[in-house]
């Protein structure tokens, strides 16, 4: 009996099993991978458990005849390539082969790379070659070099360890580089940087002279003003009829003008007070 109890309780304890899964309703189809990658069509597919009772139970497009040759070549993802197109790519690229290998020899530059770089954006910008821009600074040629760009040349000047440098490459002089062949065609511009000096002077020149001349109109026409003024003849004389007050009975007494800056130490006269150090003098006029 009691065995029996025990035996009831252990089966009681383990529990039922669970049962096996339910075997697919239909085996899963096959999908057949193309030769190439195709372009996709984004349809909503139905799960294989939830095709029955719907209108594809009746359906197998394994009974359709397609010509899939044609399918593929015309919803490929990539383009196909008839034979006579890759027998074309593959001339070019052999032409192309063939053109780099007799390509020409590397441009040779000499110079420091912040050098190529600031000359080479600013001869880009002349739009001349470099032997027009030599002839257009040997005959000051103002139509060619603006000021601008003959400020430009004189402040990308090349020094004299560069004009030795590019002197001295004994190679082939056509696989310079371009600032290399601009500084070949001007280091024999005698005296260079005072030449280009002078070419600014002489652009310059006529708008120096007009702002000098209305400076020095308006001088005119301030001494003039300062010359005639009344109220300022006052105040210069007040100023001497104070100055000698103050120090009459020394040397600087008996004085019959000063200079223009005594005016600004008037300020520094003190007061009878001692406190009013700046400005008693001024005030008081």
């Amino acid at each position: 009996g009691g065995g029996g109890g025990g035996g009831g309780g252990g089966g009681g304890g383990g529990g039922l099993p669970l049962p096996p899964p339910a075997p697919p309703k239909r085996p899963k189809k096959p999908s057949a991978k193309p030769e190439v990658p195709m372009r996709s069509f984004f349809w909503s597919k139905i799960k294989d458990d939830d095709i029955d009772g719907t209108i594809w139970e009746e359906l197998d497009d394994a009974h359709v005849e397609l010509d899939l040759t044609t399918l593929t070549s015309q919803f490929a993802k990539n383009k196909q390539k008839t034979p006579e197109e890759l027998a074309e790519e593959a001339k070019k690229a052999a032409e192309k082969a063939a053109a780099g290998a007799a390509a020409k020899p590397k441009e040779v530059t000499l110079l420091d790379g912040k050098v190529l770089q600031n000359v080479g954006i600013a001869l880009a910008k002349y739009r001349m070659p470099a032997a027009q821009i030599r002839t257009a600074i040997l005959e000051m040629d103002e139509e060619k070099l603006d000021l601008d760009k003959l400020n430009s040349l004189y402040s990308l000047a090349p020094t004299a360890e560069e004009l030795t440098t590019v002197k001295e490459y004994d190679g082939d002089k056509a696989l310079l580089g371009k600032v290399e062949r601009f500084f070949l065609h001007i280091s024999d511009i005698p005296r260079y940087t005072d030449r280009l000096q002078c070419f600014i002077f002489k652009l310059k020149f006529d708008t120096q002279q007009e702002e000098l001349s209305d400076s020095l109109k308006l001088v005119q026409s301030s001494t003039g003003q300062v010359r005639d003024s009344k109220p300022l003849r006052q105040i210069m004389e007040t100023v001497l009829k104070v100055g000698n007050h103050l120090n009459g009975g020394t040397s600087r007494g008996g004085s019959y003008g000063y200079r223009l800056d005594s005016l600004t130490k008037l300020g520094n006269i003190k007061s009878i007070d001692n406190k009013q150090v700046s400005g008693a003098a001024p005030g008081w006029l």
